[in-house]
């Protein structure tokens, strides 16, 4: 019977190594993780295991590059599924080739084949997927550590799942709500250009050949046309220099933080994005913690988990300042983006030592306060896209048809 060689960490994170016997390489992988050793390099000669070590921690941080785009419900399905597979009695690396057979996305079937690829060879799970950022994200790979680390990987990656469902249903709503006054303002911003430049000049025929004196807003209305028609494709190019220079802008540090800024100062909106970002970080730092992830590291995950970078640069003074022997809720009594609620509760959480548990209570709230904001919005919204659309529409009407109303009294006189 074959022997095998590891290098492999116990559920205290501490390195561990020695050998054993074991009929295949999967039977031998199986036997380490019912032992509750996670390996980190396997070799069936002693001479090649250091050298195989060196390797190993030497590529660890490799990225793989893979082309293609993973939805989030692609994720969640697969880690709901690896989770009932894993609970069933499966070793890790059979339940990964299920999955990966079964699997519809081809891109999240080629880096499942890789990560299967990278456990079977000795790398853990948290391991082979942070090599894949584009599809596992850091918040998921910290987990999925904590998870091996502490034996309880099938329990982490149910909550994954919940947690990835519950970002992935928030992230709809946004959209669906949207969808509709998206679609109303190009609709009407179409309706008014075909005006501009297809309907009004066909007047303008009509009215130099009556010779009628024209009102101050028919000439105004027909000047914009005539530069519209006439500087096109200038318009057309200082628009796309426009968006590259604002594309660029935003690509840079201080960019982001300037619109940032200025999105958490819109009326309406402005509370929207705040709502969701205070959601965001409760329940990604509660989760982190809930996994064992030590304090410092789940504040920094956090904040590069944040959409808005104002809210980000919170996050990493929290960190700072727990660093110097402060409490969570300290720096946030200073901030002003985070309510007094919001840092009274996590206060108490930290004084009862059930910090992870309030976090999530606030992160419910905060998404029952972002769903009723979402309809706040779009019931505002709408009536107003259609009141000013309704009024331009009725502008430009009414400065075409004044010259006919005009000639009209003109004749009857």
């Amino acid at each position: 019977m074959p022997k095998y060689f590891y290098n492999a960490r116990d559920k205290n994170g501490k390195m561990v190594t020695g050998n054993l016997d074991a009929p295949t390489r999967d039977q031998f992988i199986s036997r380490l993780q019912t032992m509750g050793l996670f390996p980190i390099s396997i070799s069936d000669d002693e001479s090649q295991m250091d050298r195989s070590l060196l390797k190993k921690m030497g590529s660890q941080e490799a990225v793989v590059t893979v082309r293609g785009r993973v939805k989030t419900r692609d994720v969640t399905r697969f880690t709901r599924q690896l989770s009932d597979l894993l609970a069933s009695g499966l070793t890790l690396t059979s339940a990964l080739r299920i999955l990966t057979n079964q699997t519809e996305n081809p891109r999240l079937k080629e880096v499942l084949k890789i990560v299967g690829s990278d456990v079977q060879g000795g790398s853990t799970l948290a391991e082979a997927m942070g090599r894949h950022p584009r599809v596992f994200s850091r918040l998921f790979v910290s987990m999925i550590r904590a998870g091996e680390i502490g034996g309880l990987l099938e329990n982490v990656l149910i909550r994954l799942a919940d947690f990835l469902e519950k970002e992935d249903e928030l992230k709809g709503k946004i959209l669906s709500a949207l969808a509709y006054p998206m679609v109303m303002l190009f609709v009407g911003f179409s309706a008014i250009l075909l005006l501009i430049t297809y309907v009004i000049p066909r007047f303008v025929k009509m009215f130099d050949e009556l010779g009628a004196d024209l009102p101050l807003p028919t000439k105004i209305l027909i000047g914009i046309s005539g530069f519209f028609q006439s500087y096109w494709l200038f318009i057309l190019v200082g628009l796309v220099v426009f968006g590259i220079i604002v594309q660029r802008t935003l690509k840079t540090t201080e960019g982001r933080r300037m619109l940032h800024l200025w999105q958490l100062k819109i009326p309406l909106i402005g509370d929207l994005i705040l709502k969701r970002e205070i959601a965001q970080f409760a329940r990604t730092f509660g989760e982190l913690l809930r996994n064992g992830v030590n304090i410092l590291q789940a504040l920094q995950i956090s904040s590069d988990t944040m959409n808005n970078q104002i809210m980000a640069e919170e996050i990493s003074k929290i960190r700072t300042n727990i660093s110097e022997g402060e409490k969570v809720s300290d720096p946030l009594k200073n901030s002003a983006y985070f309510p007094p609620v919001v840092v009274n509760m996590i206060a108490v959480g930290e004084e009862s030592g059930h910090l992870e548990n309030v976090l999530t209570k606030i992160a419910v709230s905060y998404e029952n306060e972002v769903d009723r904001s979402i309809k706040t919005v779009t019931s505002l919204f709408e009536p107003a896209i259609i009141l000013v659309m309704g009024v331009i529409v009725g502008a430009i009407a009414i400065s075409m048809l004044l010259p006919v109303f005009t000639l009209n009294l003109s004749m009857t006189k």
